[in-house]
C-alpha cells in the first residue's frame, strides 16, 4: 500500500544530482558532514586527527580541496571530486575518521549517516568559501581570521 504524507507534516525528501556531477572534476562542491546527534567530539586529539585526515586527502589526490573548516560538531568542506567521486570520498573518510577517533577513546559513532552537500554554481564559490572560512567567527569561536586552528581556504586553480 502507497503511503502518503500529510500536507502539514514537512516532509524532506533527498535530492542527488545524476552519479556524474559527483565525479566532474569541473564542478565544486560544498559539504557539511554532521557529528553523531548530540555530541561535539572535534575538539583535542580527536579533533586534531579528522583533521590531518582532511589534509591527508588533499595530498593523496582524492579531492581538489579548496576549503575546509570543522567545528565542534561537524565539519564544512567546499571540494572538487579528483581520484574519487564526492560520493565515494565520503564514503571511504567518514569511517576511516571513525577508526581514528575510535583509537583516541571515542564512542562507537562518529558521524551521522548521512551529509548535506551542494553543487554550486559558477559566482558561488567565493561566497561558499568566505562562509566556510567565517564561521568559527559566526559561531563565537574565534574574533578574527586565522585564529581557529582547523580552518583552511586554498588558491583556485
Amino acid at each position: 500500500m502507497l503511503r502518503t504524507v500529510p500536507d502539514d507534516i514537512p516532509f524532506h525528501r533527498a535530492t542527488r544530482l545524476p552519479s556524474g556531477a559527483y565525479s566532474n572534476p569541473a564542478n565544486t562542491f560544498h559539504l557539511t558532514l554532521r557529528a553523531s546527534p548530540k555530541t561535539r567530539p572535534f575538539r583535542g586529539a580527536v579533533g586534531q586527527a579528522v583533521w590531518d585526515a582532511v589534509g591527508n586527502e588533499q595530498d593523496r589526490g582524492a579531492i581538489f580541496l579548496v576549503a575546509a573548516c570543522l567545528m565542534p560538531d561537524h565539519l564544512h568542506v567546499v571540494l572538487r571530486p579528483s581520484r574519487l567521486s564526492v560520493p565515494r570520498w565520503a564514503q571511504s573518510f567518514k569511517p576511516y575518521t571513525t577508526r581514528l577517533a575510535r583509537e583516541l577513546g571515542n564512542g562507537p559513532f562518529l558521524w551521522q549517516p548521512r551529509y548535506h552537500d551542494r553543487l554550486l554554481r559558477e559566482g558561488e564559490v567565493a561566497h561558499a568559501v568566505a562562509y566556510v572560512v567565517r564561521n568559527p567567527i559566526a559561531a563565537g569561536l574565534a574574533t578574527e581570521d586565522g585564529e581557529w586552528p582547523w580552518v583552511v581556504a586554498v588558491e583556485m586553480d
